[in-house]
């Protein structure tokens, strides 16, 4: 039986948890949900990316959950090129009946045990999105927070910007903030900054070569924990 969609979109729209939901709507259509994000937001690349990475997070949510309850999704992102407003569409299949089954996120935290694991799954999501998720290189700067200073520093990459990778930031954001939630590391907190250190560059030299900078990622830790660097 087909979950009312409606009902879960209104559930996550009503979540303070991050999602901007003031710079994206939605829409059900029988079993397909679309999403959109505000004409205001485009005009401004770096709102505009801002929106999409938060409906990206909201599209992970929403498919986390349909995960529980035994659903299969299937998204298409910016299926319309003429409408570049229109970040994507859900099509959601009832293929389990009404079995409840395990996200990902689930699965995936069950099976960590330690830091090191962590990182290893978070490299694992992010290289499934086509981003990187590498040790900060020394010249980059801690974030000017308290929280932060006693945190291990990474950065996600992406080989290009453009709103493909800003959707799966936001996929990788939300995956990787659910996993932490729900394995049982209680020292750590994770933390991703999508603003800072973004400037729309494509490296052409250096460690980051290559490459163009959508997050910085602080797995926050008590002074007296070792760092962890990925492998």
């Amino acid at each position: 039986m087909m979950v009312p969609l409606k009902n879960m979109m209104d559930e996550i729209r009503s979540d303070t948890s991050g999602y901007n939901t003031e710079l994206w709507h939605y829409r059900v259509s029988g079993n397909i949900l679309e999403w959109t994000v505000q004409l205001s937001s485009r005009r401004d690349r770096k709102g505009y990316r801002t929106a999409v990475i938060s409906a990206g997070q909201a599209i992970r949510t929403l498919t986390s959950r349909l995960e529980e309850l035994g659903h299969y999704t299937l998204i298409q992102s910016f299926p319309s090129l003429e409408h570049p407003e229109l970040v994507a569409s859900v099509r959601l299949y009832d293929t389990y009946g009404s079995e409840k089954g395990k996200s990902a996120a689930q699965t995936a935290a069950e099976s960590i045990g330690s830091c090191t694991e962590l990182l290893s799954h978070l490299k694992k999501v992010a290289a499934s999105n086509e981003l990187n998720f590498l040790n900060a290189p020394e010249e980059l700067s801690l974030k000017d927070d308290p929280a932060c200073q006693s945190a291990d520093f990474y950065l996600l990459t992406s080989r290009f910007d453009n709103p493909f990778y800003w959707l799966k930031t936001g996929y990788w954001r939300e995956e990787a903030a659910l996993i932490l939630r729900k394995c049982r590391l209680d020292s750590r907190i994770l933390h991703t900054d999508i603003t800072t250190f973004y400037d729309g560059i494509r490296h052409r030299e250096g460690p980051l070569q290559n490459s163009c900078i959508q997050a910085a990622v602080y797995l926050c830790r008590s002074p007296e924990v070792q760092a962890l660097t990925v492998q």
